[in-house]
């Protein structure tokens, strides 16, 4: 289901839950099948260009596909925590090709975020992980003293979904500059697999990882 937006999507101001993977035909595959394509939202017409805005914390987003908004594809700022799991952000909708945002995620201080998860087959970027590539700035920017205890797990950040193709964010995998409390980039996984909570980050423009103010805690990126 494609949703060409015209305009952006209202701020999210209360926790919510939206949920593509309750769309008909996710299952027994795991693809997601609700885009949003945001090619038609300019500032001028929305006063942003970001595919979702969520200010409340306490929210949920899982199972679509963001696309072609050209400030961020999902900006988090003031509250957490929120959980970001199994979209394309930055890609088509095959997962393998480029369909750029500006940046993938920004999180602006919000606090205590969850992007991704731990239960990734290796070789794949499915379940909780994210495919966080194609976009024209950073796949993931982290950004503020009030934005901390952020974890980046188990996503594919410059890759496909396939963990083959080749689709760089033109700038930064993820890049961080944030205050007390720090990021976890990675966590475990199987010996010589990158699946678990390993991020599979490649190919991108400038950096994998850029850290310009943080205490990073990486482990099995």
């Amino acid at each position: 289901m494609l949703q060409t937006q015209q305009v952006s999507f209202p701020v999210i101001t209360d926790p919510v839950i939206i949920d593509g993977t309750s769309q008909p035909g996710f299952f027994p595959k795991g693809v997601p099948l609700i885009e949003l394509d945001g090619r038609n939202v300019t500032q001028a017409n929305a006063g942003s260009a970001n595919g979702l805005t969520i200010t409340a914390g306490g929210s949920t987003v899982k199972g679509l596909i963001i696309n072609h908004f050209k400030d961020n594809g999902i900006l988090l700022s003031t509250k957490g925590p929120n959980t970001i799991t199994g979209n394309y952000i930055g890609t088509n909708d095959s997962g393998n090709g480029a369909a750029p945002n500006g940046d993938g995620i920004f999180i602006l201080d919000s606090p205590n975020n969850d992007i991704g998860g731990a239960d990734h087959d290796a070789g794949v970027c499915n379940k909780t992980c994210n495919v966080i590539s194609g976009n024209g700035l950073h796949g993931i920017e982290i950004r503020g003293v009030n934005s901390g205890f952020t974890k980046v797990q188990g996503n594919f950040i410059g890759v496909g979904v396939n963990g083959m193709a080749k689709v760089p964010n033109d700038q930064d995998g993820v890049s961080i500059d944030l205050g007390e409390g720090g990021a976890t980039i990675g966590g475990d996984h199987d010996v010589g697999m990158c699946n678990g909570a390993c991020n599979l980050i490649s190919g991108n423009g400038l950096h994998g990882i850029e850290k310009e103010t943080a205490v990073l805690h990486l482990s099995a990126l």
